[in-house]
């Protein structure tokens, strides 16, 4: 499907296939968010335990859910949607996973964040098409890949007969303004003084687009 051209060529969307783990990762975590920097103590940490929640076995994040933004046959941006998207739950295998990555002290010293990031995700409506992941290559952000991507899932959520779409995101995320200009709004806000302590970041919010 093309949703719109960048520099001339055309974005096509597909879904992504199961032997496509590192590209999903390139594009997702080779800057690894602020919260998980700051919760396991270094960049490289970070991206392996980012790298670790999309690769390894027995994690179930919603893959299955997941497209690629395409140009000229090369991945450039991963988008995780749906009326049926799910959250990663805390398994053993996510566990012994999280201790191997960050140690045993690291793991103990990141529990008070699991309960602090529960307390600042609000949670999206009932039967909302709710985008779980929105990331594009650094070189190719500023592009209009973003927004092609929410028209894309619109279009997705119109299909199912979505009445809204949501997405939860930091309150300090740049691309705020661009999830508002493509009509959402900010519907809750939530600050946590351990969540702040522990990423910098004071909280996070949910924003919501009907569509009529």
């Amino acid at each position: 499907m093309n949703a719109s051209t960048v520099d001339a060529k055309p974005i096509t969307f597909r879904p992504a296939r199961p032997d496509e783990n590192e590209r999903i990762c390139e594009i997702m975590f080779s800057e690894p968010p602020q919260e998980a920097v700051r919760v396991c103590e270094s960049v490289e940490r970070a991206r392996r335990f980012c790298y670790m929640q999309v690769q390894e076995p027995g994690l179930d994040m919603g893959w299955d859910r997941t497209v690629f933004a395409v140009i000229d046959g090369d991945p450039v941006t991963v988008l995780q949607a749906g009326s049926q998207l799910g959250g990663m739950s805390i398994t053993p295998a996510l566990v012994w996973h999280t201790i191997r990555i960050l140690g045993p002290l690291r793991t103990i010293r990141s529990l008070p964040y699991v309960a602090a990031q529960r307390r600042v995700n609000a949670p999206a409506p009932e039967g909302s098409y709710h985008i779980g992941e929105l990331h594009t290559l650094p070189d190719f952000r500023n592009h209009g890949l973003g927004k092609a991507a929410l028209e894309y899932a619109e279009a997705q959520a119109r299909a199912e007969g979505c009445a809204t779409m949501s997405l939860n995101t930091t309150v300090i995320n740049p691309a705020r303004h661009l999830y508002e200009r493509q009509g959402f709004e900010v519907v809750e806000a939530r600050t946590d003084d351990v969540y702040e302590r522990m990423t910098g970041i004071p909280g996070r919010c949910l924003m919501v687009k009907e569509l009529s």
